[in-house]
C-alpha cells in the first residue's frame, strides 16, 4: 500500500496563518521551537495551547508521541491526540488517525475506520487524504472496492496539483480503471506531473513519445524525457537507459561505456535488474574486460535482491567454474533458487537435469515438478522434455498431449516422430498406421532421421503406402548418415539384402558396425550374426537369412519399433511377418493376398471359405480363410497350412508362435529367433 504519514514541516507552513490568529497560545513559537529542535519548549507551548482546545497543537503533540520527539515514543498517546484533533475537525489530525488505524498502531488495526478518518479529511480537500481514501477505493480497503471512485479521489488531489495524483490518473486512464481508456489524457496527465519534476512520470512521457501513445511519436523527444527521469534518479530509467545504450536502442549510437555509467546509477539504488546486467558485461567483456570474478560478484549482489536471472547465472557459473571453484552441489542450489523465484530456464534445466541424472540422482517426481512449473509459465521448450518423461513413466495419454503441444509451439522433428511411433504402436490412442505415417513423414520433412527411418520401413513394407524399396533405401541412407543408429542397422540390412539397391556385403558390415559404435546394443548381435551369413554365402555362393548348427537355426529377425520382423516366403513370394506371441497361426493383409493371387501363388481353390479366427485378447471373429501351400522360415518348410486374411489393406503380416513351433522348439535371445528341431 502507499503509505504517507504528517510531515511537521508541512503542518509548520499550513498551520501559520492559523497559529498567527491564535496568538495567545503562541502555536507559532512552538513549531519555531520544534523545527529548530528545541523539543523541550515546543512540548511546553503545544501541550499549554492543547489543553486550551488548540487542533493543531493536539495534532502536532500526537506527532511528537509517534515518533518520538522529545518524548517517549508511544502509540497509544499519540492516537489520543490524534483523535482529540481530529474530533476537532482538524484534517491533519483526521489524517494521522486514519494512518495508526490502517497500520494498527496505538490502537486496534480497523480499515473501516480508517477509511472513514481519510473520508472526513478527503472532503476537507485534504489532498494526502483524498489519495489515500482513492487507494482504498482500488484495492477494497475499508471501503467496497469501486474503481470509479478510486478515480474520483485521485483526480481530486490531481486537480490541486499533487504530482503522484496526477500520475496515478495517468495511470487510470492508461489501464481503463474507474474510467474508459483515454491515451490523450494518459499522455497529458503524465506530462502534467512530469512538468512538476515527478521522475516516474517524466518517464513515462518518454515512453509515450517512443509508441506514440496519445502524442505524435518523436524518438529525440522519448529520449529527452528517459534521459531526464534518469537523471532525477529514476532507477528503471536509468536502468533502460543502460539497456538502451547496450543494445543501440532508442536511435543510440551502442555505447558500453555509457551502458555501464547508467547501470551503475541504477544498481547503486539497489536496482537488481541493473546490477545483474552488470555482472552480464563483466561476464561477456562488453565494454570492459572480460572478468568472471566480478561477473560473480555482480550477480550474487543482485541475486541476494531476488533477482532470478542472476541466481540462474550463479548457478552456470558453479557448474561451469567459472569465476567460481566447479561445484555441482551449489550449481543445482542456485538452479534451484532462480526456479522457485520463477526464472524458467532454471526451472527447465532442473527438469532436464532431473529426468537425465544430470550431476543430481535422477528422479522423475522432481523432472516433472519443474518441467510442469516451465510449462505452466508458457515456456515451449518444457513441451517436449516433459512429454519424455511422461513417456519414461508411461503414462502415454499424457505424453501424447504434451508432443503435440510441443509441435503447435517449435519442434525439430523429433515430436513428430513420437507421436507416429505412438500411433502405429497403440501408445496413449488407438493403433492408426495411417496417421502414424502421416506423423513419421512429418519428422522426416523436418529432416529427423528416427523419422526418416519409420518411413522408409513403411515403403519397406508397404504398409498404408504403395511399397516402394528405392524409397525405403534412400531413407535408411539418409537417416544412417546423420548418425541414427536404427538407420544404420536398416542401411546395413539394405545392402545385404539388395533391397532397394545393388547387394553389397561390404557396405552391409561398414554400416552394422557403425549402428555398435553409435551404441544399439541389437545392432551388436545383429552383426555378429550378419558375419556368419556372408561367411556362409562366401563359402557355398548362397545366401540366407538363417544361421544352422546341427539341429539349431537362427533366424534374423528385425526389430522395428519393439517390433519383431521375421523374414519368410508365402508360396515362394518373400515377405516380412510380425512375430506374434499372442496369435494362432498366420494372419494375411487382405492387399498381400491380393498381390499373391495376381502372381498366380493364390488360386480359387485355396480360398476355404469363412472360419472363426482367435486374437491375444481372446475374442474370436469371422475371417476369410486359405490354404497356403508352403510356407518357408529358415530354410524349413511347412505345408498346407491355414491362415486368415484381415479384411484391412496394409495391415501387418502375422506370424503366430504357434505356427512356428510346428517346426520344432522355439526361444528368442534378442533378434534372434532360435527354432530347436526335434
Amino acid at each position: 500500500m502507499k503509505r504517507l504519514l504528517i510531515s511537521i514541516y508541512l503542518l509548520a507552513i499550513t498551520g501559520i496563518a492559523v497559529a498567527q490568529k491564535d496568538t495567545s497560545f503562541n502555536v507559532q513559537k512552538g513549531i519555531d521551537y520544534y523545527i529548530n529542535g528545541d523539543y523541550e519548549n515546543a512540548i511546553v507551548i503545544f501541550d499549554n495551547a492543547a489543553k486550551r482546545g488548540n487542533a493543531y497543537a493536539m495534532c502536532v503533540l500526537g506527532y511528537m508521541y509517534d515518533v518520538g520527539d522529545g518524548v517517549e515514543e508511544d502509540d497509544v498517546k499519540a492516537v489520543s491526540y490524534y483523535r482529540k484533533s481530529a474530533e476537532k475537525g482538524n484534517y491533519y489530525g483526521q489524517h494521522n488517525l486514519a494512518v495508526m488505524y490502517l497500520d494498527g498502531t496505538g490502537v486496534s488495526q480497523d480499515y473501516t475506520q480508517a477509511a472513514r478518518w481519510f473520508r472526513k479529511a478527503a472532503e476537507q480537500g485534504y489532498k494526502e487524504s483524498q489519495k489515500r481514501l482513492g487507494i482504498c477505493y482500488e484495492e477494497g480497503t475499508g471501503v467496497e472496492k469501486d474503481l470509479s471512485k478510486a478515480f474520483f479521489w485521485y483526480k481530486k488531489a490531481a486537480d490541486q496539483g499533487d504530482a503522484e495524483a496526477q500520475r496515478w490518473v495517468a495511470e487510470c486512464y492508461l489501464n481503463g480503471n474507474g474510467v474508459s481508456k483515454n491515451m490523450s489524457q494518459v499522455f497529458s496527465w503524465y506530462k502534467k506531473s512530469a512538468d512538476q519534476g515527478d521522475s516516474v512520470s517524466q518517464y513515462y512521457v518518454g515512453w509515450c513519445y517512443f509508441y506514440g501513445n496519445g502524442v505524435t511519436k518523436n524518438l529525440d523527444k522519448a529520449v529527452m524525457w528517459y534521459t531526464r527521469s534518469a537523471q532525477n534518479g529514476y532507477a528503471y530509467a536509468q536502468f533502460y537507459l543502460g539497456q538502451s545504450y547496450r543494445r543501440g536502442d532508442l536511435g543510440l549510437e551502442q555505447n558500453y561505456s555509457k551502458a555501464m555509467e547508467w547501470y551503475l546509477k541504477a544498481a547503486e539504488q539497489n536496482d537488481h535488474s541493473a546490477q545483474s546486467h552488470i555482472g552480464l558485461m563483466y561476464y561477456t567483456g562488453q565494454g570492459v574486460q572480460k572478468n568472471y570474478t566480478r561477473a560473480f560478484e555482480w550477480w550474487m549482489k543482485a541475486a541476494k535482491l531476488g533477482d532470478e536471472s542472476a541466481s540462474y547465472n550463479i548457478g552456470t557459473m558453479y557448474q561451469n567454474g567459472e569465476g567460481v571453484e566447479q561445484n555441482y552441489t551449489k550449481a543445482v542450489e542456485w538452479y534451484s533458487k532462480a526456479a522457485e523465484q520463477g526464472d524458467v530456464f532454471a526451472q527447465h534445466y532442473l527438469g532436464e537435469a532431473y529426468f537425465y541424472g544430470i550431476n543430481v540422482v535422477k528422479d522423475n517426481a522432481k523432472a516433472l515438478y519443474w518441467l510442469k512449473k516451465a510449462a505452466d509459465n508458457d515456456y515451449s521448450r518444457a513441451f517436449g522434455i516433459l512429454a519424455l518423461v511422461y513417456d519414461d513413466m508411461e503414462l502415454y495419454s499424457e505424453a501424447l498431449k504434451w508432443f503435440l503441444k510441443a509441435i503447435e509451439t517449435e519442434s525439430d522433428g523429433s515430436e513428430e516422430y513420437f507421436v507416429g511411433y505412438y500411433y502405429e504402436n497403440g501408445l496413449g490412442t488407438t493403433t492408426d498406421f495411417q496417421k502414424a505415417f502421416s506423423w513419421y513423414k512429418k519428422a522426416a520433412d523436418k529432416e529427423d532421421p528416427a523419422g526418416m527411418a519409420s518411413v522408409g520401413f513403411f515403403y519397406e513394407m508397404g504398409i498404408v503406402v504403395e511399397k516402394d524399396e528405392k524409397k525405403a533405401f534412400s531413407l535408411y541412407k539418409r537417416a544412417a548418415e546423420k548418425g541414427v543408429p536404427i538407420g544404420q542397422a536398416r542401411l546395413g540390412m539394405a545392402y545385404y539384402e539388395g533391397m532397394g539397391t545393388q547387394k553389397n556385403n561390404d557396405l552391409a558390415l561398414y554400416w552394422m558396425g557403425k549402428a555398435t559404435e553409435n551404441g544399439d546394443e541389437e545392432a551388436v548381435e545383429l552383426l555378429a550374426t550378419l558375419k556368419k551369413l556372408i561367411a556362409y554365402e562366401n563359402q557355398y555362393g548362397v545366401q540366407q537369412p538363417y544361421v544352422t548348427n546341427g539341429n539349431t537355426i537362427t533366424i534374423i529377425m528385425d526389430k522395428r519399433n519393439s517390433i519383431y520382423y521375421v523374414p519368410c516366403k508365402i508360396n515362394g513370394e518373400k515377405a516380412d511377418f510380425v512375430f506374434d506371441t499372442g496369435a494362432g497361426l498366420i494372419s494375411l493383409s487382405s492387399d498381400f493376398a491380393e498381390r499373391l493371387k495376381n502372381l498366380g501363388l493364390l488360386t480359387d481353390e485355396d480360398f476355404l471359405g469363412y472360419g472363426t479366427s482367435m486374437i491375444a485378447d481372446g475374442s474370436t471373429h469371422d475371417v476369410l480363410v486359405v490354404n497356403i501351400r508352403d510356407v518357408e522360415i529358415g530354410g524349413l518348410h511347412l505345408y498346407n497350412v491355414r491362415a486368415s486374411i484381415k479384411d484391412q489393406q496394409n495391415a501387418p503380416l502375422l506370424l503366430g508362435q504357434s505356427a512356428i513351433e510346428k517346426l520344432g522348439k522355439v526361444t528368442i535371445d534378442g533378434h534372434k529367433l532360435i527354432i530347436h528341431k526335434d
